[in-house]
């Protein structure tokens, strides 16, 4: 196998790999934007934003391309920001793209 072969190998199995947790459970509120009519909700509901987290952190990455439809901003308790774009059940959270298995973002967002 050639050098460039491993090189790219490497660098897929990478971004495969397990990642227990993509995003802190102590979330404080979360803004939900649909970008299509720039409606905005906020979510303080400590269930509702558990069940967010919960999904991110169930699901597993996965190389793909797409245009996001909705934009959630999740903000912890000290103030720190983390934007999650999403179209079905793929979302991006820093670069990453990741797949859920769950139908939970067409739920939660329509």
């Amino acid at each position: 196998m050639s050098l460039n072969v491993k090189i790219i190998m490497f660098m897929l199995m990478c971004m495969t790999g397990c990642q227990k947790h993509i995003v802190e459970a102590n979330v404080r509120e979360a803004y939900i934007e649909k970008l299509e009519t720039n409606q905005i909700y906020k979510i303080t509901c400590k269930e509702e934003i558990n069940k967010i987290v919960y999904n991110v952190n169930s699901s597993k990455r996965e190389f793909c391309i797409f245009i996001p439809d909705v934009k959630v901003v999740l903000i912890y308790r000290d103030n720190k920001k983390r934007i999650i774009l999403i179209n079905g059940n793929k979302f991006k959270i820093d670069g990453i793209t990741y797949v859920s298995s769950d139908k939970i973002w067409e739920k939660q967002f329509n």
